[in-house]
């Protein structure tokens, strides 16, 4: 009986150290609040609009940015796999460009850590994505004299590629996060309730922390695999490429997205992707 009540008080003043402990730790991680405003150049950002819609920036004018990225569904894909360019299929899900200018790594496995500019480029180009050529992209930019006037308005210049890459990021600084109740400090009393649980005794902050509620960092939370990738010779093809071009050791026998260990090629690192960011989250599929 001695035994059990010693065992009951050091099981008790464990669980109640390790409350203490989480809630120090909570204050340890970026505080959670509103977005840092950005400075947005409207004759760029009104170009980068139009370019984002207009499908004659991928090789074959079929698909524009916004055909995955799509606006009423938080300029996410609604696809668990998203659409590829028309002849491939795609590996994974095009995650929500709400808030992707304040983001410091880009892709799920956090590939592109540079700038919006460079991960414009990669899905311009690609060419399981928009497969386009970008010197084709300038020529279709140059004889459009609403392009012309647009880019000139704008301080670019003629239409050039690296305008291109320029324009669209400013459009992205326009979807911004700024007008929820979290953001206004006018959450109801249920919503603060759980801000509490969310900081300290769920944990959730340990993760999904700072404005954008994403430490931006690699985890394996352990989610099954979507075999669909590798059963639909579509997305497969797509998934091929990908690897190939990353350099992934023995990727025709892969039987499993390798996320961040195509940067390191480190065996702990496979399957870890960045966290996604908790805002807008009811607009974009699961």
């Amino acid at each position: 009986m001695g035994v059990r009540v010693t065992t009951g008080r050091t099981l008790l003043a464990a669980v109640m150290g390790f409350g203490v402990a989480l809630s120090a730790q909570a204050a340890e991680y970026p505080a959670i609040g509103p977005l840092p405003q950005l400075k947005i150049n409207n004759a760029k950002a009104e170009l980068g609009k139009r370019l984002f819609f207009d499908k004659r920036l991928s090789g074959d004018a079929a698909v524009s940015c916004a055909t995955c990225h799509v606006p009423d569904k938080g300029y996410a894909s609604k696809e668990a796999l998203s659409p590829g360019y028309p002849g491939n299929g795609h590996f994974r899900n095009a995650s929500s460009l709400i808030n992707v200018a304040h983001k410091k790594v880009w892709n799920w496995d956090g590939r592109i850590g540079t700038n919006l500019n460079d991960m414009t480029r990669e899905m311009l180009t690609e060419d399981y994505t928009m497969n386009m050529d970008m010197r084709i992209m300038q020529e279709r930019m140059k004889q459009d004299p609403v392009y012309v006037q647009m880019f000139k308005d704008a301080g670019y210049g003629e239409p050039s590629n690296g305008s291109v890459r320029k324009a669209i990021p400013e459009y992205m600084k326009t979807l911004t996060s700024a007008n929820s109740p979290f953001d206004k400090g006018k959450m109801s009393a249920s919503a603060n309730n759980g801000m509490k649980l969310f900081k300290g005794k769920a944990g959730c902050i340990q993760c999904h922390n700072g404005p954008l509620l994403t430490d931006q960092k690699a985890h394996n939370t352990g989610v099954p695999e979507n075999f669909d990738v590798f059963l639909d010779p579509m997305n497969h093809q797509a998934f091929i490429a990908f690897t190939m071009f990353q350099g992934i050791p023995n990727y025709m026998n892969l039987k499993r997205d390798p996320g961040y260990y195509n940067i390191t090629l480190l065996d702990e690192d496979m399957g870890k992707f960045v966290t996604p960011s908790l805002r807008e989250l009811k607009y974009s599929a699961p």
